[in-house]
């Protein structure tokens, strides 16, 4: 929304008709859409238009369960959110975001000034909060930054089917819960995620989960066999493949 007693074009006040090519974000252009979830129909177009010319696609919405409903669907490089929607709170939607494991960076853009509300938005999952009005080089430094941070995240992330892990450490999440699993499960899900879908030889895998332990094969079978059993009661989508006399594939179990 705009800000109270103050009108659009003050929020979007910085929002140039020409942008300097210094302006650009080629380093951090995608082909996923900036999703503008905002109820003012002006300030949305400005930010679109603006946006576009960065070299970003771009989709908007006015409501927040229409957001949610868009989100679940199919990835957004980023959602460029106001707190004040008709249908549903801003801080409301990102609880719901975040509580479903969607890790989608998240600017809030609000005429809402207050402390508690910046640490409302921040503590439910927001990455970055901008007040109304903004200037626009203040709003691509600070796009620059969440998307180079959440980049950087991603490239420490392993994904495959529902099962995320994190590294360093190697916390495993489940569709956004956190799963607990026995050390040596644990790493071996680890490695078969760093090599999915390409068949990791059996001398490989023991090397890397037992070293210079004395385990044989079966050891490994084992282990496997655990880890699948694992997976199956968190519903993680994941399959392992045995490939007879080689080694071990894992696939989503839609492949």
């Amino acid at each position: 929304m705009p800000a109270p007693h103050s009108p659009t074009s003050r929020a979007a006040r910085a929002v140039p008709a020409v942008l300097k090519t210094e302006d650009r974000l080629d380093d951090v252009t995608s082909s996923s859409p900036v999703f503008v979830v905002e109820d003012d129909p002006n300030l949305t177009e400005l930010l679109r238009s603006h946006l576009t010319e960065l070299g970003f696609t771009t989709e908007a919405t006015a409501s927040g369960h229409a957001a949610l409903a868009r989100l679940a669907v199919g990835p957004c490089a980023m959602v460029l959110l106001d707190l004040g929607l008709p249908d549903l709170d801003g801080v409301a939607l990102l609880t719901a975001l975040r509580a479903r494991g969607d890790a989608t960076p998240v600017i809030v853009l609000t005429a809402r000034d207050a402390i508690e509300e910046r640490v409302a938005a921040l503590a439910a999952g927001a990455d970055d909060y901008v007040t109304k009005p903004f200037e626009t080089d203040e709003l691509v430094a600070r796009i620059r930054a969440v998307l180079r941070r959440h980049d950087a995240h991603i490239k420490d992330t392993l994904r495959l089917g529902g099962i995320q892990i994190e590294r360093p450490g190697g916390e495993v999440f489940v569709r956004g819960r956190r799963l607990h699993m026995a050390p040596r499960e644990a790493s071996l899900l680890e490695v078969l995620l760093g090599g999915a879908r390409r068949v990791l030889y059996r001398d490989a895998l023991m090397q890397a989960i037992f070293g210079d332990d004395e385990a044989g094969f079966n050891a490994l079978e084992a282990l496997v066999s655990r880890l699948r059993k694992r997976l199956a009661d968190v519903d993680a989508g994941i399959v392992i493949h045995t490939v007879r006399g080689v080694g071990y594939l894992a696939t989503d179990d839609i492949e």
